[in-house]
C-alpha cells in the first residue's frame, strides 16, 4: 500500500494548479494580435516576446510564492504595466506577466523611446500608449524624463519614471511642474485653470510654451481625443476661451460710450483701433485683446483726476 502524506499532496495539488496555469496563458498569448514592434493587443502588458518560452509563466518557490523575476521581465513590460497601474505598490513589489518585480529592477527611460512634445500650427497632439519626453535638469543633470496619458485627456508622469526617482533619491521639482502646467491645460474643455497665474511666472509660461513649440494665439492641446483651448498672450499670460469670447464680445457689440470717447484710439498688439460713434471696437476675432499697449483715458479716470485737482486749489 502507497502512503500519501499531507505533503504529497500539497505538491501535487499546486503542480496540478501550475499546469492549468501555463495552459491558460499559452491560449491568451497565442490569441494576441500582433502590434508594432512585436507588441500584443492582450492588455497592459504589451512587450511580450514572439519567442515564448517557460520564463514567462509563474515559477513558484516550494512555500508556493512567485520567484523574483530578475531577468526574465523586459524594461519595456514593466513600463507598459506600470503606465496602467493605478494600485498601490506595497513593499516594493509588484507583479508583471506572473513574475515577481520589485521597484529596483525599474530602469530610466532612455531618449530613445521618448516622443518628443511640439505643437504644430499651434496643435499639440497627444496620443495614448506614447511615452513624451520632457528634459529637465532634475537631479542635478540635463535629463529627459517620460511622461504618458491615461487614456481620459490628461497626461501626467509616468509611474516607472517617479518610482525610478524616488528609488534613486531624485527630486522631480521641475517635472513636476510640467506635471501641473498640463493639469491646468488638459481634460478641461475651453477652460483654463486660473491657477496658472499663481504658480508659474510670465517669463516660466513663455519658456513652456516656447519649447512645446507654440506661438501667441489661440492653441490646442488634445490629448486621447480630449481638445482643451486656450489664449496665449503676448502679455507672458494664459486665458481660457470663455474669458477671451467674453472680452471680444464686450468690445466689438457692447456699448463702450460710457467710459470712452467715439474715435479715441487704443493699440492692441501693435494695431491702433478707433472707437466708432456706436462705441464698437472693430477688432478682428483672433486679435490679442489682451495685450494692450496704450489707451486713452476713461471718462471716470478724468472726472477723478479733475476732481483731486479742483480739491488741491480750493484748499
Amino acid at each position: 500500500m502507497i502512503n500519501i502524506n499531507d505533503t504529497d499532496i500539497v505538491k501535487q495539488a499546486r503542480f496540478h494548479a501550475l499546469k492549468m496555469e501555463q495552459d491558460a496563458l499559452k491560449i491568451i498569448l497565442s490569441s494576441g494580435k500582433k502590434g508594432k514592434s512585436g507588441k500584443t493587443a492582450t492588455g497592459k502588458d504589451s512587450y511580450i516576446r514572439q519567442n515564448q518560452d517557460m520564463s514567462l509563466y509563474a515559477d513558484y518557490t516550494e512555500s508556493g510564492v512567485l520567484r523574483s523575476s530578475a531577468g526574465r521581465v523586459t524594461k519595456e513590460e514593466i513600463w507598459d504595466y506600470l503606465a496602467n497601474f493605478s494600485g498601490v505598490i506595497h513593499n516594493r513589489e509588484f507583479v508583471v506577466n506572473g513574475q515577481l518585480c520589485t521597484t529596483g529592477q525599474i530602469e530610466k527611460m532612455g531618449k530613445d523611446v521618448l516622443k518628443e512634445m511640439k505643437a504644430v500650427d499651434n496643435v499639440l497632439v497627444l496620443e495614448s500608449g506614447v511615452y513624451y519626453g520632457v528634459t529637465t535638469n532634475d537631479g542635478g543633470t540635463e535629463n529627459a524624463w517620460g511622461m504618458n496619458t491615461d487614456g481620459l485627456g490628461r497626461i501626467h508622469i509616468s509611474r516607472s519614471e517617479s518610482n525610478y526617482a524616488y528609488d534613486h533619491g531624485i527630486t522631480l521639482k521641475e517635472l513636476g511642474q510640467w506635471s501641473e502646467f498640463f493639469r491646468c491645460f488638459t481634460n478641461r474643455g475651453d477652460a483654463a485653470a486660473a491657477g496658472i497665474y499663481l504658480g508659474f511666472s510670465e517669463s516660466q509660461v513663455r519658456d513652456m510654451m516656447a519649447k512645446l513649440g507654440f506661438q501667441p494665439g489661440m492653441c490646442t492641446i488634445q490629448a486621447d481625443g480630449v481638445k482643451n483651448t486656450f489664449f496665449y498672450s503676448n502679455d507672458g499670460r494664459l486665458y481660457p476661451m470663455y474669458h477671451y469670447n467674453g472680452a471680444y464680445t464686450g468690445m466689438t457689440q457692447g456699448d463702450n460710450l460710457f467710459d470712452y470717447e467715439p474715435g479715441e484710439e487704443f493699440n492692441y498688439n501693435g494695431t491702433i483701433y478707433t472707437m466708432d460713434e456706436e462705441g464698437h471696437f472693430n477688432v478682428p476675432y483672433g486679435e490679442d485683446i489682451f495685450n494692450c499697449l496704450s489707451r486713452p483715458e476713461s471718462k471716470l479716470a478724468k472726472k477723478m483726476r479733475e476732481s483731486k485737482g479742483n480739491d488741491v486749489l480750493s484748499g
